[in-house]
C-alpha cells in the first residue's frame, strides 16, 4: 500500500505496519482480512467471503460464501467441521469484500469462482458426472 506520510500520524503508520491485514485480489475484486475465524469479528453486512487457510507461501482457498448477513452465512454453514479439519494447524481465514453489490451480484460472482475453482476446493462438493447413455 502507498501512503502519503503527510496524512498519516508515526502511530498510525507503526499499527499499520505490526498488522497482519493482508488484503486478497480475486477476479477483480479486493478482499479485506484475514480474520481468525472464531476469534475475530466477522462483519454482519452483506458481500462475499473466501474462506481460506495457509498453503506453503500462498493462501488456499476451501469455500465461496456469499449473503445478506455474512456472520451469520459464515458460522451457520454446515461447512464449519470441514474448513477446521483441512486447515493448516486448525486456522481458518475469511477474507470479505463488502462493497456494495446486489444480491444478484454476490450470487453470479459466487457462482463463478465456484464453477472454475470448485475441484481445487476442499471443501465444496463436485459436480456430479451424468452419464450421458
Amino acid at each position: 500500500m502507498n501512503f502519503v506520510y503527510g496524512h498519516i500520524s508515526a502511530n498510525e503508520l507503526s499499527l499499520l505496519a505490526n498488522t497482519s491485514i493482508m488484503p486478497f485480489a480475486l477476479d477483480g475484486k479486493i478482499f479485506d482480512g484475514p480474520l481468525y475465524l472464531g476469534k475475530d469479528k466477522l462483519p454482519t453486512s452483506a458481500g462475499i467471503a473466501l474462506v481460506c487457510t495457509e498453503a506453503g507461501e500462498g493462501v488456499k482457498i476451501m469455500s465461496v460464501l456469499c449473503g445478506d448477513n455474512l456472520e451469520s452465512v459464515i458460522t451457520e454453514s454446515p461447512k464449519n467441521d470441514c474448513w477446521k479439519k483441512h486447515a493448516y494447524h486448525g486456522r481458518v481465514d475469511i477474507y470479505v469484500y463488502t462493497k456494495d453489490s446486489t444480491a444478484k451480484e454476490r450470487e453470479e460472482y459466487c457462482k463463478k469462482v465456484l464453477d472454475r475453482d470448485r475441484k481445487w476446493m476442499f471443501c465444496e462438493d463436485a459436480p456430479k458426472i451424468e452419464d450421458d447413455f
